[in-house]
């Protein structure tokens, strides 16, 4: 059965493959352009890849971006998992699917659309979505509660970094009545949570020995999140009034909101 929606869809992405074929005919004549992933700025001439959703990748980039499934999954077993079992022994994160989407898979589970640009285009890279249902294989068996989709493209690390702080809005989803605490706060509580999980991540990681990972790239990952904690965005309001709580109580952000607002 065909609905308007696929049909939609479709054509969206035709629309989108078209852009993506402009971007790469155009890269010789493009006067500027920006690379999706790491923002930095490419000049006239210089060479870029282009993913087929229409994001602008550069060479470097493109050299580590993970492209594969196999690579997420690994992350996911392999380092996720362990830290939130050794770091905040939380065990409940393992019964979910994650997915290497490309932005438009993301948008769309937004109920958006992606429309690639020459500049950077901003975006949501994860999305924790909770008693989805969708069919695309992934991590396992069918009997995962949630899906994760995490954009491609990204290093390694930054991967990890995207990976945990959705993992931490599953761990909401599954303890934590998120309907009470937007109520309350909107999204502060609820990014910055997964904000601050993120903080603690980045220091159990970086004295971990992990071959998969490059210590020098982890520097790039850090300066990201230093900057997305000390903004004034939900992300780091909400991260700066989740450490306050954690300063005058001293307690683990997990604890703290498992307490605070319980599922009933």
């Amino acid at each position: 059965l065909r609905t308007f929606k696929d049909e939609f869809r479709e054509v969206s992405r035709g629309r989108r493959q078209a852009r993506a074929v402009a971007l790469l005919d155009d890269r010789e004549r493009l006067v500027e352009a920006t690379c999706d992933i790491c923002h930095c700025v490419l000049s006239g001439g210089t060479p870029f890849d282009v993913f087929r959703d229409g994001r602008i990748s550069c060479k470097a980039c493109s050299a580590i971006g993970l492209v594969h499934l196999v690579d997420l999954e690994r992350i996911f077993h392999e380092v996720a998992v362990p830290f939130f079992r050794e770091r905040h022994q939380i065990v409940d994160v393992v019964n979910v699917r994650v997915e290497l989407v490309d932005q438009a898979e993301i948008s769309d589970a937004q109920g958006k659309r992606f429309i690639p640009t020459s500049g950077f285009d901003t975006r949501a890279i994860g999305l924790a979505m909770k008693d989805a249902g969708r069919l695309c294989s992934a991590t396992v068996d069918g009997q995962d509660r949630h899906v994760v989709l995490i954009e491609s493209g990204f290093s390694p690390e930054a991967t990890a970094n995207t990976l945990v702080h959705e993992l931490c809005h599953v761990w909401q989803y599954n303890h934590v009545n998120l309907g009470a605490l937007d109520t309350q706060t909107g999204k502060l509580y609820i990014e910055g949570h997964a904000v601050w999980t993120e903080a603690t991540f980045l220091e159990w990681v970086t004295s971990q020995s992990i071959g998969q990972f490059k210590q020098e790239r982890w520097q790039d990952v850090i300066s990201s999140h230093e900057a997305l904690k000390n903004g004034d965005t939900v992300y780091g309001e909400g991260f700066r009034l989740v450490n306050g709580h954690l300063v005058l109580f001293d307690r683990s952000a997990f604890d703290w909101l498992r307490r605070s607002y319980p599922q009933s």
